[in-house]
């Protein structure tokens, strides 16, 4: 997980503060590669090469963060007044072009995909995010109302379990509240783990160790006589 923190103070309509930190949470709009990844697994699969169990998704999200223009859309083309300020950098991709202030990004665009085609209807910042972390359309969230479906983080968590079989980790971990990315109908135990939020205090030990101890040998004494 990582946080950038900078000087920046404002905030959007939902009250979270703008450009002040770069979030790294777990999974998000990335289901666009699974496809593709669903291939790879079958291929490896068919031909007898080895294929990985365990895919692990970042989902950065820059709320109110720089425009298309000047990151990976910079539209030299256009008018001035729709054009990007800081110029283009060139890429190994014929006719793509990223923002000025990105030569190393722009040098291995070759490696990305980049969707510029995406777009929606909704123009409100509460309504266009749950859109974005839901799929699904929700107007009412920018007038106080609550999310209608489940993030994508929350679906998988409810696929995979909330915790790794074997290694106990999170399956869904956030840092950093981004707005409607949360279990809606799952209910909390499709909800993300949030290392600084109050999933952090269930893993401080909050009785004595004499007490968990004889809470233990009692589950033992149980499944004895069950057995």
């Amino acid at each position: 997980m990582l946080r950038i923190t900078t000087d920046r103070r404002f905030e959007d309509c939902s009250g979270t503060t703008r450009r002040d930190f770069i979030r790294v949470g777990a999974l998000g709009l990335t289901g666009m590669a699974l496809p593709a990844l669903l291939r790879n697994r079958a291929h490896a699969a068919t031909s007898g090469g080895n294929s990985p169990k365990d895919t692990s998704v970042v989902w950065l999200w820059l709320g109110g963060g720089a425009t298309h223009v000047e990151t990976f859309d910079p539209k030299m083309d256009a008018p001035s007044e729709y054009r990007s300020v800081t110029g283009e950098a060139r890429t190994p991709l014929t006719g793509v072009t990223l923002g000025g202030t990105f030569p190393k990004m722009a040098r291995v665009a070759d490696r990305m995909a980049l969707v510029r085609s995406f777009t929606h209807k909704n123009s409100g910042h509460g309504g266009g995010t749950h859109w974005l972390m839901t799929g699904y359309d929700n107007r009412v969230v920018d007038n106080g109302g609550t999310p209608s479906h489940p993030s994508m983080g929350s679906i998988l968590c409810r696929v995979r379990g909330s915790n790794h079989p074997d290694s106990g980790m999170p399956t869904y971990v956030r840092q950093g509240r981004v707005s409607y990315d949360g279990p809606a109908f799952l209910g909390t135990g499709a909800s993300p783990f949030d290392p600084s939020g109050g999933a952090k205090n269930n893993l401080n030990l909050n009785i004595p160790r004499e007490r968990l101890e004889d809470r233990r040998h009692l589950l033992e004494g149980l499944d004895t006589l069950n057995r």
